[in-house]
């Protein structure tokens, strides 16, 4: 860079000039390695929500299942234990 004494104005080379343009392409590319990281970040946590979800429901199905096979259970041997008084 140089630099006008009289003025105290800072003229940029093309040299300069070169090399910020190299560094503002490197922050670009940076900046557009995070926006992929990112998105790859909120698709997972996307999928992670769903996948959390069909758990949950999964979970409750067995839940059902189970609670109406142990009804039946239970309600079989109440009808035999009531049959016995």
């Amino acid at each position: 860079m140089r630099e006008r004494s009289d003025m105290g104005v800072t003229f940029l080379t093309t040299q300069d000039a070169d090399i910020i343009n190299t560094k503002l392409g490197q922050l670009q590319e940076t900046i557009d390695k995070l926006i992929g990281t990112t998105d790859r970040l909120v698709s997972s946590v996307n999928s992670l929500d769903g996948l959390r979800r069909y758990i949950g429901e999964m979970e409750e199905r067995m839940d059902m299942k189970y609670k109406r096979k142990y009804e039946a259970q239970i309600n079989r041997l109440k009808a035999r234990h009531y049959k016995k008084y």
